[in-house]
């Protein structure tokens, strides 16, 4: 099931969400319905971060996905699921139209996927399955490995890279899904309800029999 984390709507930036400690150069707005980032200095570039409070458990049985939708991505814009400076997984889309994909554990960087999407703007998701985490975009797979960092338990990261060039970047929608449902269409789950309530139908039967016999015996 998708559950919002923060939409952008109200045009007020949710400080009970997320932290954000200013850098030089660039400004953090909500406005537009949207986060943005907005590069306010000469030539070059910087970055800029905004993590969630909440802390999301990557279990092994699928409780969390988390996702961002990118709207314009300036010199970068990431995801990431955030251990901590030296341990975290991310996705992140390049103006060219270039999708990347990398881990840093324990400090060390390991670029694990490149591929090029054609545009520069989409759905980011990373999740956990078994002992796999996966990363996604516009809803496809697009890379998986065995879980490696040191923690299933991460905050959500937006990260965003902007520069004189490339002076904006906007997330909009942020959230996450939940325990075996994550990316299943509304029949899928309806679906896997009956299945659940047809395994079970025999052992109601045997209740109410058991039931209907106690109630014999007392009478």
């Amino acid at each position: 099931m998708y559950i919002p984390y923060d939409d952008f709507n109200d045009n007020s930036f949710d400080t009970s969400k997320w932290l954000h400690y200013k850098v030089s150069d660039v400004e953090l707005y909500e406005r537009n319905q949207r986060l943005e980032f907005v590069w306010t200095g000469g030539t070059g570039g910087a970055g800029d971060t905004v993590t969630s409070t909440k802390v999301f458990e990557l279990k092994a049985d699928k409780e969390y996905e988390i996702c961002v939708t990118v709207v314009t991505c300036g010199e970068g814009a990431n995801l990431s699921a955030f251990v901590n400076e030296r341990n975290f997984y991310a996705i992140g889309i390049l103006p060219t139209g270039e999708l990347r994909v990398v881990a840093v554990v324990d400090g060390n960087m390991y670029p694990l996927k490149s591929m090029v999407v054609g545009k520069n703007y989409g759905r980011l998701a990373i999740g956990v399955a078994n002992s796999q985490v996966y990363f996604m975009f516009d809803g496809n797979e697009v890379y998986r490995e065995t879980y490696r960092l040191p923690s299933r338990s991460v905050n959500m990261m937006l990260m965003a890279m902007v520069s004189n060039t490339y002076p904006l970047v906007a997330f909009d929608e942020a959230g996450y899904s939940t325990a075996g449902t994550a990316g299943m269409f509304p029949s899928q789950i309806f679906e896997t309800i009956i299945s659940l309530l047809t395994t079970m139908l025999p052992l109601f039967m045997v209740l109410i029999m058991f039931t209907t016999l106690i109630r014999a015996l007392k009478g």
